[in-house]
């Protein structure tokens, strides 16, 4: 009678194959993963300023956007008032930069002409723009 299966040898090199797969796969999973977390931090600032913007036209009043990179954190306040309106943390992994870390919102809907730049730990980056007056917030791709 003859037995069926795999000889140790056999599930050895199965093995190895499998191992080298995954040292291969794992680099690439992990940029994937960085760049995503990068699109997805300029997304949400991007839509967190379409607020300020739209907050700024409904309240009547100048509304600021301040940004932290020490505390991983950005806000929107009222010029004239010291309350937070809305506050936003991002992965300490990402830096915002521009514009002294503020941009300012008109009840009028015009918005500072800025020019923010969000960088992750590999120095990857992508900007948002505004081109001042009545113009959208711009997503950029600068890598």
């Amino acid at each position: 009678m003859k037995k069926t299966g795999f000889t140790f040898i056999e599930l050895l090199f199965v093995i190895m194959i499998i191992g080298v797969l995954v040292a291969v796969a794992v680099p690439r999973l992990k940029d994937a993963f960085d760049t995503m977390e990068l699109s997805t931090g300029a997304l949400r600032l991007q839509t967190f300023m379409n607020y300020l913007r739209e907050r700024a036209i409904v309240d009547g009043k100048v509304i600021s956007l301040r940004i932290d990179n020490i505390a991983g954190q950005y806000w929107g306040k009222a010029k004239d008032d010291d309350k937070i309106l809305k506050s936003e943390s991002f992965p300490k992994d990402l830096e915002i930069t521009g514009n002294n870390g503020q941009v300012q919102f008109y009840p009028n809907g015009a918005i500072d002409k800025a020019e923010l730049k969000i960088t992750d730990k590999k120095g990857n980056s992508v900007g948002l723009l505004t081109s001042g007056g009545y113009g959208r917030i711009k997503l950029q791709d600068q890598k």
